[in-house]
């Protein structure tokens, strides 16, 4: 976060009026949102892998799926960000 703060001030205003940084932004507010979430709802038990199961519960496998694609959508657009 201090990084990225840095890297912010250096541009701000136009960082701010930029489509993909906002996309960003949302992008980043979503997996951190998925990530509590599955926090909060799921109990701690839920999120370990049981010996004898051969895969995570259905909600941990897909709060997975979405936690990689916001990641993965957040690094591509911070990328995108200082190119455009």
């Amino acid at each position: 976060m201090v990084c990225g703060s840095l890297l912010f001030i250096t541009r701000a205003t136009e960082y701010a009026a930029s489509g993909l940084f906002i996309s960003k932004m949302a992008v980043v507010g979503t997996g951190t949102a998925n990530a509590l979430a599955l926090r909060m709802i799921a109990p701690d038990a839920l999120l370990r892998a049981q010996p004898t199961a051969d895969k995570p519960p259905a909600r941990v496998q897909l709060a997975g799926g979405v936690s990689l694609a916001a990641w993965l959508a957040a690094l591509t657009l911070g990328r995108l960000v200082g190119y455009f």
